[in-house]
């Protein structure tokens, strides 16, 4: 990772990040609401992080404090009067403070957490007859919060709404103390929320509901069971903030409109059952996929929908789910990729393999990785000006299976394969050990559309908005922003499908057309090849070749320079 610039900014691949005195480097994100940069997850899993403002004069940055979610009401005095019972207000929690790795760690009377949410922590790292204790709950981001001492014991079991746990009273109401005590009994015997308090607004509608709204109806279902409980009821993010405010103007029963919504949604003869949802999702689906839109509060979407629901959902948008559990299409007109191999390697291979190793777990097939975006493929291409990885370039050829070494080199350890493409593969690769490598001086990296009209492409951006908890359950998705990976069949993807641009990235012919244009007795493809192996900046010689085939009247992609250019933008020429 490059220093960080004058304003603080440290850039991967077009990615930001920032250090924070105490934790380290984080990766952060524009708040356009609180113009302020806030701290994200870099894959999107978590919900976004506290705000951060730079420190004066410094490239450091700093936690700033956390804006207010909703105000806490005072307590109304007794109906028994303000003579017998003293008007209160309600407890505050301490600001935000972050939970360190020692707070966590499982260190013997150092932290412990109860079942109800606390973590208690004592001063001392001894167990001392006069030490403090401090109690806390895990907030956001895994910042620890101050609070009172529990109010039924640390390890105790409270005696009104026993499904309810402590933990899950602060994130909903943000009291402590013997205010829950209070909450408890009130909510008990009223059968709803106590006046004096209000619920926190996340922002997410659909959490809302579970910890607040919704629960007050099953007060006696544990948070899991009022989560799948409203999951049953397949709403839309839009119909989740209709309910939400539906309960607080009347919290005794479900409106009618959602118990209709959840018959109408089961019925799978009802050819209009997705109509709302589609609305609501679709225009979501390009915007997500390029990068301009990221919907925070949709990470939980597809936790909100029935799981025969939500399949039948994505599969009316053209999404398939493979044997991983990862979501796919067929329809992706092509993608981008960064590649050190020439264009006349895999025309004499007649196919692309994968170049290194990837996780099972993605694609039915073996994965090749790619990405959606052009811009992103000249970064990835070093600009036209950086040399490829230096452990690419250890290998002659793509059927070898280990690395080779360079001349006077000490032997590399090659006692496995990094190349190896399948124990079953169609493709017979080369075993040789230690061979002398000829391209490891090679100075440019060459960039590549990939046809991958009917193949199945799993794509980062879609899986994370529709598809998210498919990661815990083993499914690895593309890592990187706008990555897709292509499932490629035991002889990797034909050349047939791959089509070679020009330096200014604004052309495009196939890898095919390309190597038998070179095939001249005055213009030899093996020439071209070994200058571009030697270091040479050759890029102009492969341009010339475009010409060639363009002249020849065979099919060039072309792709306006103004235009910011995806992979759903792609119409390839007949």
């Amino acid at each position: 990772m490059q220093p960080a610039d004058a304003d603080g900014f440290r850039f991967v691949v077009g990615r930001r990040f920032v250090d924070i005195q105490d934790l380290g480097t984080v990766h952060v994100e524009f708040d356009a609401v609180h113009a302020a940069y806030r701290v994200t997850d870099l894959y999107r899993k978590l919900a976004p992080g506290p705000l951060i403002r730079r420190d004066p004069g410094e490239t450091t940055w700093h936690l700033a404090d956390q804006p207010p979610k909703a105000p806490l009401a005072k307590r109304p005095a007794s109906d028994q009067g303000d003579t017998q019972i003293k008007r209160t207000t309600t407890s505050q929690p301490q600001h935000f403070r972050p939970l360190s790795r020692m707070h966590l760690a499982p260190m013997p009377h150092w932290v412990q957490v109860d079942t109800q949410g606390y973590y208690r922590r004592q001063e001392f790292f001894s167990s001392l007859p006069n030490a403090d204790y401090f109690y806390g709950f895990k907030g956001p981001d895994n910042y620890w919060v101050q609070v009172d001492e529990p109010p039924a014991g640390f390890n105790g079991s409270p005696t009104h709404l026993t499904a309810w746990k402590d933990h899950q009273i602060w994130e909903a109401y943000g009291i402590h103390g013997q205010d829950i005590t209070r909450l408890r009994e009130e909510g008990q015997t009223g059968g709803s929320r106590p006046h004096w308090v209000k619920p926190m607004v996340t922002g997410n509608a659909r959490q809302d509901l579970i910890m607040d709204g919704l629960r007050w109806l099953h007060p006696q279902k544990t948070l899991d069971e009022v989560t799948e409980h409203l999951r049953s009821y397949n709403l839309s993010p839009v119909q989740h903030v209709q309910l939400r405010k539906d309960l607080l103007d009347n919290p005794q029963q479900m409106p009618q409109w959602a118990e209709q919504h959840r018959l109408r949604s089961l019925d799978e003869n009802d050819p209009g059952r997705f109509d709302q949802l589609r609305r609501e999702i679709e225009p979501l689906i390009i915007p997500t996929r390029n990068g301009k839109l990221w919907r925070g509060d949709l990470l939980d979407f597809d936790q909100s929908l029935s799981r025969p629901f939500l399949d039948g959902f994505l599969a009316s948008l053209g999404y398939l789910r493979n044997n991983s559990g990862c979501l796919y299409r067929l329809d992706i007109p092509g993608l981008f990729r960064a590649d050190e191999r020439t264009p006349f390697e895999f025309y004499n291979d007649g196919r692309m393999l994968p170049r290194w190793k990837h996780p099972q777990g993605a694609t039915t097939q073996k994965p090749i990785s790619a990405t959606v975006s052009l811009k992103l493929l000249h970064e990835y291409g070093g600009n036209g000006r950086n040399p490829p990885d230096p452990e690419y370039l250890l290998y002659n050829n793509q059927k070898n299976k280990y690395p080779g070494k360079k001349t006077g080199k000490p032997d590399p350890d090659s006692g496995e394969s990094d190349n190896e493409w399948s124990d079953a593969s169609d493709v017979e690769l080369d075993s040789e050990r230690n061979y002398e490598t000829t391209r490891h001086n090679q100075s440019f990296i060459f960039a590549y559309i990939i046809d991958t009209r009917k193949m199945e492409v799993v794509l980062r951006e879609e899986n994370q908005l529709l598809n998210l908890s498919a990661e815990k359950n083993g499914a690895w998705f593309p890592q990187d922003e706008f990555e897709a990976l292509i499932s490629a069949s035991k002889k990797g993807i034909e050349s047939s499908r791959l089509w070679l641009l020009d330096s200014t990235h604004t052309r495009a012919a196939k890898v095919d057309d390309v190597a038998e244009a070179g095939i001249d007795p005055w213009f030899t493809s093996s020439s071209i090849e070994e200058r571009t192996h030697r270091g040479a900046y050759n890029q102009h010689e492969y341009d010339a070749l475009i010409d060639k085939v363009a002249k020849a009247g065979k099919p060039i992609l072309t792709l306006d320079p103004g235009k910011e250019w995806f992979a759903g933008d792609i119409v390839w020429p007949e």
